[in-house]
């Protein structure tokens, strides 16, 4: 990999190769010898795996987040890496490998897409789409909360994709926050970190995995689990979605019990400023049951239910029009109401025409019967008749 190397006696910089880190290495300017410092991470203008780093986006749990763009296809794409500092820390490149192998799998619109990944000059990373816009936690923030379309949308594309993981490939996230939901301009969601993503069954890894905020009471217990967990995280992503709040407060260890064993709070009781339909509450109700059982029995059942919410949505702004079926009747009736209007016109004009004619000649009769009086030739005239 290239960095960028500025020379301590003439301030030249010069392209070098991270392997030189630590090493010295002459100037190709004045000559001077230096030695290059070691490289704790990368570096905007840093070129791996054919991509110059662009700019920095973001830390997360194990890493940098970078936009990168390939040097030969000019794609931009988002670069992940490990940090120095997590590199050595036990299980970081396992799950990092892990995460890889997940994400390789699934090619859905509603997933972020993995294009590469590898290990240049200890090095980890991945490249993958790169989603211009935001994730959820920056939307709810910008936007205080969302309406109920909106979360009733969100929670549908979130849907198909964990639907699509789980009858396709079996898996399951594990870890739906909305920090991996990210929301690109055209206001289309995707899920992005799998790395936690396993079969169903039970974690024997002696771990407690994901986050206690969005975390279904069978995960914090260790128990089996399957598709269901998924939906219990989203249906805490749609409260959060709606109310800008997490359902629960306190350490990781309080939240994780409050998950297993406290009632979820309304949404009246998070946002007592806004009011919510019942179909709101019977989704979320159904998707955070506590028991997995008590949850909907597929994701189907549930993108079904989100399709008729979301028509009764559209219902309800239309009601103050005609439905399509009665606006077409009425443009018939108008239609009908216009042709008898102008036969009936029509008639009546024929019969001023006919009694116009009457009059008309009438007054040419009595203008030719005065002429002859003057003339004194009516006796004539009516000796004709």
């Amino acid at each position: 990999m290239l960095i960028k190397v500025s020379c301590p006696a003439c301030a030249e910089v010069f392209a070098a190769d991270s392997a030189e880190c630590g090493h010295s290495v002459n100037c190709p300017s004045c000559s001077s010898e230096f030695q290059i410092p070691l490289q704790g991470e990368l570096e905007v203008g840093n070129i791996i795996d054919d991509h110059i780093i662009k700019e920095f986006i973001g830390k997360g749990s194990m890493g940098f987040v970078f936009l990168a763009e390939h040097l030969l296809m000019n794609r931009q794409v988002a670069l992940k890496t490990i940090s120095p500092d997590q590199l050595h820390t036990e299980g970081t490149v396992d799950l990092f490998i892990k995460e890889v192998q997940n994400s390789a799998a699934l090619q859905h619109p509603n997933i972020v897409t993995t294009y590469n990944a590898g290990c240049k000059n200890n090095i980890f990373f991945i490249t993958m789409q790169y989603v211009d816009g935001h994730d959820l936690s920056d939307v709810v923030n910008e936007n205080k909360t969302l309406d109920e379309k909106g979360a009733l949308t969100l929670v549908k594309e979130i849907a198909q994709a964990l639907s699509y993981a789980w009858n396709d490939h079996n898996m399951i996230h594990r870890d739906i926050k909305p920090e991996n939901i990210r929301c690109n301009s055209k206001g289309r969601y995707l899920v992005m970190d799998f790395g936690l993503a396993m079969q169903g069954g039970v974690d024997d890894s002696g771990y407690i995995n994901g986050t206690p905020d969005f975390m279904s009471p069978e995960q914090a217990t260790m128990k089996e689990v399957d598709f269901h967990t998924d939906m219990y995280s989203l249906g805490l992503v749609m409260i959060y979605a709606l109310s800008g709040k997490r359902i629960y407060q306190g350490t990781p260890q309080e939240v994780l019990q409050m998950q297993v064993s406290s009632p979820i709070p309304s949404l009246e009781e998070l946002a007592p400023n806004k009011s919510f339909s019942s179909k709101i509450h019977t989704i979320i109700g159904k998707m955070t049951a506590k028991n997995p059982d008590d949850r909907y029995e597929s994701w189907e059942k549930l993108m079904l239910l989100l399709d008729k919410a979301l028509g009764s949505e559209g219902s309800a702004k239309a009601a103050s029009k005609p439905a399509p079926e009665k606006k077409k009747n009425a443009i018939k009736a108008n239609k009908a109401t216009v042709q008898h209007t102008a036969a009936a016109n029509k008639t009546i004009r024929r019969q001023n025409s006919g009694l116009g004619f009457a009059i008309y000649t009438f007054f040419c009769f009595m203008v030719l019967m005065c002429y002859l009086y003057y003339i004194g030739r009516i006796p004539d005239f009516l000796n004709l008749l």
